[in-house]
């Protein structure tokens, strides 16, 4: 129990990703990361193939790299209306767009708000440990 409360407290330390991933506005970061990629614009099967490669290339090309775990192109996805345990990183994903109806309603208090959002986190924290949301 206490090696679980420990890991519990050890989680509650790690809450620094950035709501705003400002880099996603600057053209010349876009252009780096997609350095390379070529889609086929005549053919949507074709294309979605060549991306596919494109990203498998990616990622390889990460494989030895230290893990940066602010990392833009994997935190990217803020207006997302979902939460997901990522177990990668051992972390929760809790983008910014999760803090809509029906999670957070502006005329509700606030406690309810907190409720909802716990609820979800808690959810989410369990897939750490589950059989199925630890290995996806």
């Amino acid at each position: 129990l206490s090696s679980c409360c420990q890991a519990v407290h050890q989680g509650s330390q790690y809450i620094g990703l950035s709501l705003t991933p400002y880099t996603l506005l600057d053209n010349r970061k876009i252009e780096e990361l997609y350095n390379g990629l070529v889609l086929n614009k005549n053919y949507f099967f074709e294309a979605s193939f060549d991306l596919a490669r494109w990203y498998d290339q990616y990622n390889f090309r990460k494989l030895r790299e230290a893990v940066n775990q602010s990392d833009w192109t994997t935190h990217s996805q803020v207006a997302t209306a979902n939460a997901w345990y990522n177990p990668i990183e051992n972390s929760i994903m809790f983008p910014a767009g999760i803090l809509q109806s029906p999670f957070f309603n502006a005329k509700v208090p606030m406690y309810v708000n907190f409720a909802k959002i716990g609820a979800v986190v808690g959810h989410e924290i369990i897939h750490g440990f589950d059989d199925k949301g630890s290995h996806e």
